[in-house]
């Protein structure tokens, strides 16, 4: 998690770098986005993993909805406060983005997780690896609700993202500010949070 924690934040500090010498290159913002996606999604799905060995199993409930509560909370409050920053200046929400991953790495060294009950009975080699991941998508392939769930869980994701991407164009075509349309975007999430 604090490897993901520190990529994130070098790839997303590579935008105001960036921009303190002209415009970005559509590439770099793609890729940055990428990394982003995908060391998000890693290091969330360690984060899940790890609640058990933070907390005890009594509260483990609590635990997993308060996480869930803060996440949605940063989608209410972060579209808001990107686009107040980007509002004073371009660079800034990718500044304070990449600061706060400091933050979250100072967070994770401050944790001390119990050590698991039962150790892993096989080593995490990169072959191991794959094979899981094989023997993972077999399995999914063989369960036709779970597998259409997925390939249309990931096709909806691509949509929302274009739509989003839609919305703020058309906003920012009808001369919204960048505060409204963070505004408008924390109102979508106000029902992640609600949920």
């Amino acid at each position: 998690m604090i490897v993901c924690a520190l990529a994130r934040m070098a790839a997303i500090a590579s935008v105001p770098i960036v921009l303190a010498f002209g415009r970005p290159p559509l590439v770099q913002l793609l890729a940055v986005n990428l990394i982003d996606a995908v060391l998000f999604t890693a290091s969330g799905i360690a984060e899940r993993g790890m609640i058990a060995q933070v907390v005890p199993a009594d509260a483990l409930g609590e635990a997993i909805t308060v996480n869930e509560a803060r996440t949605a909370a940063t989608i209410v409050a972060g579209p808001p406060a990107g686009g107040a920053l980007f509002g004073i200046a371009r660079t800034l929400p990718f500044v304070a983005d990449a600061i706060s991953y400091l933050a979250i790495v100072a967070a994770l060294l401050g944790l001390h997780p119990r050590a698991p009950q039962e150790p892993p009975s096989e080593a995490a080699s990169p072959g191991a690896v794959r094979e899981q991941i094989a023997e993972g998508l077999r399995w999914l392939a063989g369960q036709p609700f779970l597998r259409d769930g997925a390939l249309l869980y990931a096709a909806a994701n691509l949509i929302l993202a274009a739509i989003d991407l839609l919305a703020l164009l058309i906003a920012r075509h009808h001369g919204a500010s960048s505060a409204a349309i963070g505004g408008a975007f924390a109102i979508a999430g106000a029902g992640a949070l609600l949920g």
